[in-house]
């Protein structure tokens, strides 16, 4: 089970009798709810956990947990009864290797929840702005932090 930002390459193993692989669009390896969840450690640990103050925040909202949760459960029926989980169709590549995206700026195919197939706001693809990852660079290189 991958998130979208996971996947790198078009070059990808097939499903087998004994593997599968779930891909999910818009899904980030750290999106917001981890991001919410890891804020109470950054403020123990860090004295203050990150604060975005833009119309689109950063993170990806998909919830890739409940995807986790979905792969858990068919992994023990697996496991438990020998039924294998559902496959799932891949994340789409264009012939360039680059992701193939829809008119929103959205990969095509792969694991399609509701905050992908039916958006009520802008999602953006990579998740991180170009402007926030050079701030976020800035700001580390800068900080004293471990120093």
């Amino acid at each position: 089970m991958l998130s979208e930002t996971d996947v790198r390459t078009p070059n990808r193993p097939p499903d087998t009798a004994t593997f599968r692989r779930w891909e999910v669009a818009g899904s980030a390896h750290s999106g917001w709810h981890g991001q919410q969840y890891r804020a109470p450690i950054a403020e123990r640990d860090l004295g203050a956990a990150p604060v975005y103050r833009c119309d689109n925040p950063p993170f990806s909202r998909v919830p890739l947990h409940h995807v986790v949760a979905a792969a858990v459960e068919h992994l023990t029926h697996w496991a438990r009864h020998d039924v294998p989980p559902p496959s799932a169709p891949p994340l789409e590549f264009n012939a360039d290797g680059t992701k193939a995206r829809d008119a929103n700026g959205l990969a095509r195919g792969g694991v399609r929840l509701s905050q992908v197939d039916v958006p009520v706001h802008a999602l953006r693809a990579g998740h991180l702005l170009p402007a926030d990852a050079r701030q976020n660079l800035h700001d580390a290189i800068n900080s004293d932090i471990g120093r």
